[in-house]
């Protein structure tokens, strides 16, 4: 069976049909030798808008005939998504809460991290961290500091979706400054229903 049929008549080939033979192939592969074909004076039509119309066979300039095209379903085949995988493609259309993922502590992290806030930075890192963190941060020279907040601005992030492993998980994270890129996998720990940066 053909994927499309299309047979284009003209008004002259019409009226030839009458009066010669004609071989007619079906689209179930029938071949039907006929010797004498008889049209109708009027051919009966039905419009897209379910409208009923005769027209005279000698109005007509041409005919095509063919297959409407098939619909792709928009839906396809059932799959099965675990939890995690619902939860993180629901998460993408609501607000989320400072540390509710491992994507969104990261992301608050380099907000915080961008308006130089130590306190903010401290914060998402997780609570036996957090001492150490601090320090290493405040040892930094305030101008150190000041280029690291300018470079953090200039660089671009991309966070996959995160792994997880019962109360850890683990998000790798591309940076990319000009044509330099640098992929970093880090990894947190779930605190009071919290994500927090282990290291």
């Amino acid at each position: 069976m053909k994927s499309y049929l299309i047979l284009i008549f003209t008004l002259g080939m019409f009226y030839s049909l009458s009066s010669f033979g004609i071989q007619i192939e079906l689209q179930t592969g029938e071949v039907i030798e006929a010797k004498k074909t008889d049209l109708p004076s009027a051919l009966g039509v039905t419009l897209e808008n379910g409208q009923h119309q005769s027209i005279q066979m000698d109005e007509i300039q041409s005919i095509v005939i063919k297959e409407r095209p098939r619909i792709t379903p928009l839906i396809k085949q059932k799959t099965t998504l675990s939890q995690e995988e619902v939860k993180n493609a629901l998460d993408e259309f609501r607000e989320l809460k400072p540390f509710e993922t491992p994507k969104q502590t990261f992301l608050t992290w380099k907000q915080k991290a961008e308006e130089g806030s130590i306190d903010g930075m401290v914060e998402c890192y997780a609570s036996f961290r957090q001492k150490d963190v601090r320090k290493q941060l405040k040892n930094i020279k305030r101008k150190e500091r000041n280029e690291m907040q300018n470079t953090m601005r200039m660089m671009s992030f991309v966070a996959s979706d995160p792994l997880y492993q019962e109360n850890q998980a683990y998000l790798e994270v591309t940076w990319t400054k000009g044509l330099q890129s640098e992929n970093q996998v880090l990894k947190f720990v779930q605190e009071n229903q919290e994500w927090k940066i282990i290291e």
